[in-house]
């Protein structure tokens, strides 16, 4: 083996130290689900009294409402599906929940106040369509309260002109697949119109 002087033993000896601890701190980590939720998990709150003092006589009836996933864009359930439950990389688990209005009028109420909810057990069915209170469930997985259309908290709207909303992550508890599951949604407008989504869910 050729002669290496000492100093240069040593340069050598600090690279490989400076590898070996590059490798070991820089490699592809995980987001977290509040770098992937569409507000970084704010929960925005209106600004003052939520509902207008008066409403044009058009704004009445209910809102229609469809409850969705999706991560980056809108995606109804298809029959007994529910929302894919994903692990974070602390071990906590999250899904991403959506939801479209068909009717909502932004012009006149550019806020909606959504509440989704995710639950099982005893009691946990779908309700019949027109229904706008979400039933007790003997088990609460999961629910998140926010009102979107203030600045920086814009409603999306789609090219029909429906609020089509997506991305919008709900910390759960672990599903069972032995009991009856159910994923809802429910949207008020500020002229106090109401309206409801429900998907009953086979856990896989």
């Amino acid at each position: 083996m050729p002669y290496m002087p000492r100093s240069f033993l040593s340069v050598l000896a600090v690279l490989a130290l400076s590898f070996a601890l590059t490798g070991m701190t820089c490699g592809p980590v995980d987001p977290s689900p509040c770098e992937l939720d569409r507000l970084g998990c704010v929960d925005p709150e209106p600004n003052g009294d939520f509902y207008l003092a008066s409403c044009p006589a058009e704004m009445s009836g209910p809102l229609e409402v469809e409850v969705g996933t999706g991560e980056s864009s809108f995606s109804a359930f298809q029959q007994g599906a529910g929302p894919v439950v994903h692990t974070g990389p602390q071990g906590g688990q999250h899904v991403f929940m959506g939801v479209r209005v068909t009717n909502a009028n932004v012009a006149v109420s550019p806020l909606l106040k959504l509440r989704f909810y995710l639950g099982q057990g005893e009691g946990c069915v779908a309700p019949a369509a027109g229904a706008t209170e979400i039933p007790t469930c003997a088990v609460t997985l999961g629910q998140r309260e926010l009102v979107l259309g203030s600045t920086g908290f814009e409603l999306h709207l789609n090219a029909a002109g429906e609020v089509e909303e997506s991305g919008l992550v709900v910390f759960v508890s672990v599903p069972s697949s032995a009991l009856a599951s159910l994923v809802a949604v429910t949207v008020e407008d500020q002229c106090r119109r109401t309206g409801a989504g429900f998907q009953a869910w086979t856990v896989n």
